[in-house]
C-alpha cells in the first residue's frame, strides 16, 4: 500500500496540531497510570478511557500496552 506524500504530510500536520492543544503532562500521567495498571491486576478499560480523555492517541495507548504485554506471536511449534 502506498500513501501519497501529500496525504502523509496532512496526517502528520493534523497530529502535531492535535498534540499541541493537549496538556502533555496530563497525557503522560494517564499513560503512566495505564502502564502501571496493565502491569498489575487492574481492569484497564477505565485507564484507557482516562488516557483518551487526557488526549492520548491510539498509537500512544497501543505503544504503552505493547511495552507491557508485547506483540502477539503465533505459535508454530505444532
Amino acid at each position: 500500500m502506498k500513501i501519497s506524500p501529500e496525504l502523509e504530510k496532512s496526517a502528520v500536520e493534523r497530529l502535531r496540531n492535535y498534540r499541541s492543544k493537549r496538556s502533555e503532562g496530563a497525557t503522560q500521567d494517564s499513560l503512566r497510570s495505564l502502564e502501571a495498571g496493565a502491569k498489575g491486576q487492574e481492569n484497564i478499560q477505565a485507564l484507557i478511557l482516562n488516557s483518551v480523555k487526557a488526549g492520548a492517541t491510539l498509537g500512544e495507548i497501543s505503544d504503552t500496552l505493547r511495552s507491557v504485554f508485547g506483540l502477539y506471536q503465533e505459535y508454530s511449534g505444532f
